[in-house]
Formats: C-alpha cells, structure tokens, sequence
C-alpha cells in the first residue's frame, strides 16, 4: 500500500482532477521547449509564473493527501480500513499473517 492507495469518495476524487490537469499541461509545455522569439523579459515572467504554479500546486497536492486520510475522505478512509481488516481476516484463515509496513514521522 503507498500514500495514495486509499479509497476515495467521488466528491473527494473530483479534487484530484486540477493537480492531474496541471500535471499533464505542465508536461505538455515543457515537451515543447520554449517558444522560438520570446525576448528575455518575456521568459522572465514565463519562469517566475511557473515557480507560483509550481509551489501552489505542491501546497494543493500535500493538502490532498493529507485530507485523504481525514475528515474530507472520511467515508473513503473508512471502506479502506475495513478492506484492510478483511484482507487481516482472510490471511489469518488461510493460517498466514498479513504484516503492513509504515513509515513513522521522522
């Protein structure tokens, strides 16, 4: 399981959609490289525009994941512990373990 394996609710997931769109338009421009006579000034602007999207997109992103696992995603959370808790179930009556690994803060 990683970070972003929870389940989702729609409401929650229709979040996601910016960081994806921003994601993929970002790609897009940069596998263009930059547009033929642009003067200095003009890219000056382009890259500091860029940074802004940059660090408000990250900010949005971290947002996200964290509320994935709270109030905003609590339905979604909730179906995935009790996935988790099936999954636990299952292993033990076939007389395994399931083991989950986590990364604590650092």
């Amino acid at each position: 399981m990683v970070l972003n394996d929870a389940d989702r609710s729609a409401e929650f997931q229709a979040r996601q959609i910016y960081v994806n769109d921003w994601i993929l338009d970002r790609g897009r421009i940069l596998e263009g490289g930059a547009a033929p006579g642009l003067g200095p000034s003009i890219r000056g602007f382009a890259m500091v525009g860029d940074r802004v999207d940059r660090y408000r997109t990250s900010r949005a992103t971290l947002r996200w994941y964290r509320e994935m696992y709270g109030e905003p995603n609590r339905a979604g959370w909730e179906r995935t512990q009790q996935y988790l808790r099936d999954i636990t179930q299952r292993t033990r009556a076939a007389d395994g373990r399931f083991l989950m690994a986590r990364r604590g803060p650092p």
